[in-house]
């Protein structure tokens, strides 16, 4: 899918050769429009217009929300090709599956859901590890370029506090970190653990809807990117 902001208006317009449809998202007020309009043989076959609260990214690197064109059906199979240290990811638990580069610097964690066969519904991308207390056949290397995944919109891990605002608007909440808020960061977090430095505040755009993300912020960077989805 190729993404880009129109130079004429604040809509965004993305297109999938594969299922031949055109996104077009954009802010008016505080509302976020999306339109949804699907061809066939190069002729209009629906419209489907929306508007919701949220206003953060849809995507990230190759996993997306309900409301994209994308499927993230294969983000699995991305993040296991030549994946080494667990070869036991069991897809019938929904435990979550945990994944490093080589080089341990990035990290990227699938939240998965509760269903009888657990779907990615979250994608945690951040510098530093969440899986420490995660069991151990569900933690690999992926030989994925992690570092490297970024919003349609080129809002990545390292990116300024200011770009994320600048791309996504006023978020619908800003809160500074507090150690009890540690559980929705690392799963099976235990009270007093020590955690890696996560930064000081994140800035949400949840809404209050089903659709979330949330970026960290350390010393005025990205240090994470969570996109998730009620179930």
């Amino acid at each position: 899918m190729k993404c880009g902001w129109s130079s004429h208006s604040a809509l965004q317009a993305c297109f999938s050769w594969g299922e031949r449809a055109f996104v077009y998202k954009g802010r008016s007020g505080l509302a976020v429009d999306n339109a949804l309009i699907a061809a066939r043989n190069d002729r209009v076959e629906s419209i489907e217009l929306n508007r919701t609260a949220y206003a953060g990214p849809d995507c990230l690197g190759p996993f997306c929300l309900a409301n994209s064109l994308r499927s993230r059906s294969g983000i699995l199979q991305i993040l296991e090709e030549g994946l080494t240290s667990s070869t036991e990811q069991a897809l019938s638990q929904p435990f979550p599956h945990c994944y490093e580069t080589q080089n341990g610097k990035t990290y990227a964690r699938l939240d998965m859901s509760h269903e009888a066969s657990p779907e990615p519904q979250g994608l945690f991308l951040s510098d530093f590890q969440t899986c420490a207390n995660v069991p151990k056949k569900f933690v690999g290397r992926t030989t994925a370029h992690l570092s490297q995944w970024e919003t349609p919109e080129g809002v990545a891990l390292g990116s300024s506090a200011e770009e994320v605002v600048r791309t996504y608007g006023k978020p619908s909440s800003e809160r500074a970190f507090k150690p009890w808020q540690y559980k929705l960061i690392f799963p099976g977090y235990r009270p007093r653990e020590t955690v890696p430095n996560i930064g000081e505040k994140a800035l949400d755009y949840s809404g209050g809807g089903a659709l979330r993300s949330e970026f960290g912020i350390r010393n005025g960077r990205v240090s994470y990117i969570e996109l998730s989805e009620s179930e």
